[in-house]
């Protein structure tokens, strides 16, 4: 097993170095953290923690608090934050959570039990939840969000603009020259979700096209959702052109219940999701979709949580990211099938 000197005489650098390397690598010149990353990682040096910890204070472990990782969304979310975590020299625990304020609580328990530096919270839907836990969490802890609210002032944040996300989706679709637009999606209390609805709907209106309540259908955010949305729609005296779906698991949903019923997408009903989950390219036909930027999402959140970690008294930072238009067959058959993994 590699121990830090071998890492120092590997990349002909001190010991101190690596150390800072280890702990505050931002403060290193590029090309010697380059020298000792590659060193790192030819011996596959890990830090020993508990040595860290007796040298520093710290636990070197952080935990996420992500919605149910069965959405395949959250599980790359997660993915990335782990992979940033890791490579920062932190370990991560994840707690998976459907809103539930009560088992919440117990993992603020659990997370201070287990004496972690700090807190990523994912897309968790926030107002109650900051009011009752939140900010007395704060005080002992340093926590970033991961979310919708690109007016977060009052935490360090990584916000989505999911409102512009779908606006430019449904736009999309209206440009196509699509006018009964329907739309599938989370229930309105969920706050990503309404966020979403609302850009479908501003667009709506601000092409003074009609909002058909029949075609509008709310559920979980699964693959059911949008299977029965589609079912739903399928049995209307006119089926709606063209539907803007809150992700893509549901936008995939309501294309197989379309491919069971023989009806074509998108020469029958053009379909549009939201995310970019791996999944979206390669289901046939491939989903169209607006891309959120998975890979900054984590680099992101990570490198703010242990800013503030190591500076716990520094402003609170807001980076708002924002989405990209992604087009394939289900909205455009003769888009190019381009596979990117």
């Amino acid at each position: 097993m590699s121990v830090i000197k071998d890492v120092a005489r590997l990349a002909d650098v001190s010991v101190g170095t690596v150390s800072k390397y280890l702990n505050n690598p931002d403060r290193l010149k590029d090309a010697t953290r380059q020298k000792v990353e590659a060193a790192v990682n030819e011996l596959q040096y890990t830090p020993s923690a508990l040595a860290r910890s007796m040298r520093t204070g710290k636990t070197h472990t952080i935990a996420i608090i992500a919605p149910n990782i069965t959405n395949p969304f959250f599980a790359e979310v997660y993915n990335s934050i782990r992979l940033n975590a890791v490579n920062k020299g932190y370990t991560p625990i994840l707690f998976t959570i459907e809103d539930d304020l009560k088992t919440l609580e117990s993992y603020f328990s659990s997370i201070s039990r287990h004496q972690v530096d700090g807190l990523i919270l994912c897309f968790v839907d926030e107002d109650e939840l900051i009011e009752t836990f939140i900010e007395q969490l704060r005080a002992a802890l340093p926590i970033v969000l991961l979310s919708w609210d690109i007016h977060n002032e009052r935490f360090n944040c990584v916000c989505i603009d999911v409102f512009e996300g779908t606006y430019k989706s449904t736009n999309y679709l209206i440009s196509l020259g699509y006018k009964n637009i329907a739309y599938a999606g989370g229930y309105e209390k969920n706050r990503i979700s309404s966020q979403k609805f609302n850009g479908y709907s501003k667009a709506m209106k601000d092409a003074r096209l009609e909002i058909n309540s029949e075609f509008i259908y709310h559920g979980d955010l699964n693959l059911k959702t949008g299977y029965y949305a589609a079912r739903k729609f399928s049995m209307l005296p006119t089926l709606p052109d063209a539907l803007v779906a809150d992700n893509d698991i549901i936008g995939i949903g309501s294309m197989k219940y379309f491919a069971q019923r023989k009806i074509r997408v998108p020469e029958d009903i053009a379909v549009i999701g939201f995310d970019n989950i791996m999944l979206s390219a390669i289901y046939d036909p491939a989903l169209s979709t607006v891309s959120l930027p998975i890979n900054k999402m984590g680099e992101e959140s990570v490198r703010l949580l242990t800013a503030v970690i190591d500076k716990p008294n520094s402003k609170n930072k807001l980076v708002i990211l924002k989405s990209e238009l992604i087009i394939r067959n289900s909205t455009d058959k003769n888009a190019p099938i381009e596979l990117e993994f």
